[in-house]
């Protein structure tokens, strides 16, 4: 794919024949045959229907349309084990529109036989305006599903599977009582595809709810790069609600869920790796999120690496050459040493075992270290891709969190004023993150600390400072923090506190009958005490409960400096 291209889809899903004896890879051809034949029909350009020429395609060959403006090209690879693979590139050359560049679109079609009867397709279309041309470019066109994927999904005679389920270009329907099935497909650990759920909103007093977002709609953008499902009934929101453990994995009042491929659903934290839309950002901006959806699953660069392509059907048939080659130079000096009687010069055989193997081991060692090379590039990618994926989904959460917590703050009958009010209103909006111990709560009487800032203080650490505590790949959590915080983190005191038992005696706190360490707090740039800027908030994380553990809000806590003053 050209850096000038412009990715605008990818899928890869299987193929299985529905009747024995069935030729996948002929089929194939004919459905592409079927589908270039009728769309160029309709512009004037005849491409041809000869049962010899599409034959020769299918075993490897290249032909153009009668004008030229279509051009294809296939490469096959006929296995030891008696398996094919097959790839294909058809390039369609379309004519300036009103003054615009020539636009050229380019259709990468992969096969790989999985057995007699089953088949990977991979495809990838893209387009280039012409390099060069002085003059403006066509509008970017509409989101669509290529007609080659329709006919592969809903064809006679063949069905399509993606992670080994039924597709047919519809969304699935969830009923009351589904709920129990449509867990174990977002908890499958194996998913190699995406789920999106579109939850319902209720309309009434009754147990109808409407869909924000059309599911079948969204269906007609993806095609089987993702399984869409949609319930329109509140009974099954209420299966939800009861049976979706744990809670946080859950998607209600209109809200739309992306359940990424291989959750842990063991792992709390990996619940906001799974994107969820709300309806408030869905209303009025419904082709928006059609859109964001299209290019996030179905135009993913990153997935274009695991394709199938010309080149690499061309890699198959260049190693299999390789392995005759070397086959033959063996079987040459293997004759040659047969041809040496046991009277023979002994160094002449000598030197001929000696090549022979050099030869195997440096086609061993070759092949090992570009084996190496290979997958260290293809684990780096797929870190990188992946650490991109969850940074970007971190960024999301918290802004979706903002909000979410913004229209709290505007429900709530009265603003919060005194430390009291404030540290309540937490504990009780952020349950399982945050928890004052009960010196932590007698600890506000005597804060004198602004009500803004301590605001402020508390909602990073709710956000923030527990997100970074959560991520198991963050190593340095002072770091991490300070690097995006206006407020610091301290991890401990000095080492002449920490030298002093009873200064460090402060610094322990009970919490659920168990001693804690709250040397950690955040703190302000406010270094006078009298200052309503000033706040020192001292505080643990409990790994057992997963909660930031308050044992101390306001005032600064005895240290060897202070008590030397």
């Amino acid at each position: 794919m050209d850096l000038n291209s412009t990715l605008f889809y990818k899928a890869k899903f299987d193929i299985e024949a529905i009747y024995p004896d069935t030729d996948l890879l002929w089929k194939l051809v004919c459905e592409i045959r079927n589908w270039m034949g009728k769309k160029w029909e309709k512009r004037g350009e005849t491409i041809t229907d000869d049962s010899h020429c599409w034959t020769t395609f299918k075993f490897g060959r290249e032909f153009s349309s009668k004008k030229e403006s279509v051009h294809f090209r296939s490469v096959y690879h006929h296995g030891k084990d008696g398996s094919t693979d097959w790839a294909c590139k058809i390039v369609e050359s379309y004519p300036s529109k009103n003054g615009c560049a020539p636009r050229e679109w380019t259709t990468e079609i992969g096969f790989q036989q999985v057995n007699t009867q089953r088949a990977t397709i991979s495809l990838v279309l893209y387009y280039n305006d012409r390099p060069g041309f002085i003059g403006p470019c066509e509008d970017n066109p509409p989101a669509s599903i290529p007609g080659i994927v329709w006919r592969l999904c809903t064809g006679r005679g063949i069905r399509c599977l993606v992670d080994n389920k039924r597709f047919s270009m519809k969304a699935g329907h969830l009923n009351p009582g589904d709920f129990p099935e449509f867990w174990k497909i977002i908890c499958n650990e194996y998913r190699e595809v995406p789920v999106v759920y579109i939850s319902p909103k209720r309309v009434d007093e009754s147990d109808n709810g409407e869909n924000l977002v059309d599911p079948q709609k969204l269906v007609e953008k993806l095609g089987p790069n993702a399984l869409v499902y949609y319930a329109n009934d509140m009974d099954f929101c209420r299966e939800m609600t009861l049976l979706c453990k744990p809670e946080k994995f859950g998607c209600y009042s209109g809200n739309v869920r992306i359940y990424l491929p291989h959750p842990h659903v063991d792992d709390v934290a990996d619940s906001y790796r799974h994107r969820m839309i709300y309806a408030r950002d869905i209303v009025d901006n419904e082709e928006d999120i059609y859109g964001m959806l299209r290019r996030a699953l179905a135009q993913d660069v990153h997935f274009y690496e695991d394709m199938f392509r010309v080149e690499d059907c061309k890699k198959l048939n260049e190693r299999d050459l390789a392995e005759i080659r070397r086959n033959e130079y063996r079987q040459k000096i293997e004759d040659e040493l047969l041809e040496i009687n046991a009277e023979s010069d002994a160094k002449r055989q000598n030197i001929l075992k000696e090549e022979l193997e050099k030869i195997e081991n440096e086609r061993y060692e070759w092949e090992r270290a570009r084996e190496e090379y290979e997958d260290n590039i293809k684990s780096l990618k797929e870190k990188n891709h992946r650490l991109q994926i969850q940074e970007s989904n971190r960024q999301q959460e918290v802004q979706a969190e903002t909000r979410n917590m913004m229209e709290k703050i505007r429900e709530f009958p009265r603003y919060p004023k005194t430390s009291e009010e404030i540290a309540d209103y937490f504990e009780r909006h952020f349950p399982d993150r945050v928890v004052f111990t009960k010196r932590g709560k007698a600890s506000l009487q005597e804060c004198t600390t602004a009500p803004e800032i301590l605001w402020d203080a508390l909602y990073q650490m709710v956000t923030k400072l527990y997100d970074l505590y959560a991520d198991k790949e963050v190593k340095s959590v002072e770091n991490a923090f300070n690097s995006i915080s206006s407020l610091h983190m301290a991890r401990g005191e000095g080492m002449m506190t920490r030298k002093d038992s009873t200064l460090m005696r402060q610094y322990e706190d009970d919490y659920n009958g168990k001693i804690i360490s709250i040397e950690p707090h955040i703190k302000t740039a406010e270094t006078k005490e009298s200052s309503p800027r000033f706040l020192r908030v001292y505080f643990g994380f409990d790994e057992e409960s997963k909660k930031i553990v308050i044992g101390s809000c306001g005032k600064h806590l005895n240290n060897y400096t202070t008590r030397k003053i």
